[in-house]
């Protein structure tokens, strides 16, 4: 009985000892302590590290190295995925290297890696591809056409140059450097030698890409009172300046009865300065001692006339309003009589306009 009585007083003992030392351990061990190493369960995520590429980045190669770590203090790295496609090999100290295949514009790339108890990470990155520009600007140009004969030294050489990947940087004309706005449209005026002259037209876009354009032009001095015959036909883009022969952006055209003829051409074969105002729809022409102003959609035009010292103004009505048409200027034939004094002549078989016009100096 005493024996019993001693193995009961042990017992308790005991269960005391054990409720001491609980509470003893308990006193100093966090909870995620006796979780992790008394329960043998991790309650921290994975650790994902990217050494580079830096988030944000911008490249032009079809293919970018991902290189970092992904580790767990806890526990082991279950399973890791980048966009979805399993990570293979992971080095024993978490490092990795990962080669993606990259699209054109943005990428968006997560990395996502598991423990072996289910808890996740992802971190995510964005990385730019630029398209890689090897396409030289695409240049357009106005005017003159090349091997036309022209009768004025000063010659103001028009056009447009455009590029959709990198954008235009600048134009040249023989070396110097053109008036370039921000629709494209460049402008230089230089002067012409006696003879043959040859121009050159280099534009250059940011991705240093260049396109030379050379124009081959003749100046010969204009006799006094020799007129300038231009020539044209009605649907062809052939036409003829001083019997020189030259094509045409857009044909002259019979629009609701009415003759309408490409006013840049004919005003440029006069050698007149043209400018157009896209903001208002505004074409400027300005030859000799005539300044004319004139807008798309719009019957009303103005003229300016200096004549020995004192300027003219007078409103003319069109026939039908000037249109666009393949980002081309049409104005109703009689336009270029009332407006430069040009004379006319129709040939209805041929369907031929003939425009006669003398320069005039103040």
């Amino acid at each position: 009985m005493i024996i019993g009585w001693m193995e009961d007083r042990v017992k308790s003992l005991f269960i005391v000892v054990l409720i001491f030392l609980g509470i003893f351990f308990s006193s100093f061990l966090s909870k995620d302590y006796i979780l992790s190493k008394v329960l043998n369960f991790a309650t921290s995520s994975p650790i994902i590290e990217i050494l580079s590429p830096k988030d944000g980045s911008e490249t032009t190669e079809n293919e970018i190295l991902i290189q970092g770590k992904i580790y767990d203090e806890e526990s082991e790295i279950d399973t890791v995925k980048i966009n979805g496609v399993d990570l293979l090999f992971i080095a024993i100290d978490g490092s990795f290297e990962y080669f993606f295949t990259l699209s054109e514009g943005k990428n968006n790339i997560e990395i996502v890696a598991i423990n072996k108890v289910g808890l996740m990470t992802d971190n995510k990155i964005l990385i730019y591809k630029k398209i890689l520009d090897i396409t030289p600007p695409k240049v357009r140009i106005d005017y003159p056409v090349s091997g036309q004969t022209l009768n004025d030294s000063n010659l103001t050489i028009k056009g447009n140059v455009s590029d959709d990947e990198s954008g235009v940087e600048e134009v040249f004309i023989n070396e110097k450097k053109a008036f370039l706005d921000q629709n494209g449209e460049f402008y230089l005026t230089i002067i012409l030698e006696k003879g043959k002259n040859i121009i050159n037209i280099k534009a250059n876009d940011n991705a240093k890409n260049t396109t030379v354009i050379i124009l081959e032009i003749n100046f010969e001095v204009q006799k006094e009172n020799q007129a300038i015959i231009i020539e044209l036909w009605i649907g062809k883009k052939i036409a003829k300046v001083d019997g020189n022969t030259i094509i045409l952006d857009i044909e002259p055209l019979i629009y609701n009865g009415r003759t309408i003829v490409p006013i840049r051409f004919i005003a440029e074969a006069f050698n007149a300065i043209v400018l157009y105002n896209p903001q208002d729809q505004k074409i400027s022409i300005s030859v000799g001692t005539t300044n004319v102003s004139l807008w798309i959609d719009k019957t009303e035009a103005y003229i300016e006339t200096k004549k020995n010292g004192e300027i003219k103004s007078r409103i003319i009505s069109l026939e039908i309003p000037p249109m666009l048409k393949n980002s081309r200027t049409l104005v109703p034939l009689r336009f270029i009589s009332e407006a430069f004094g040009a004379i006319l002549d129709w040939n209805s078989l041929e369907q031929k306009i003939t425009i006669s016009y003398e320069y005039q100096e103040d």
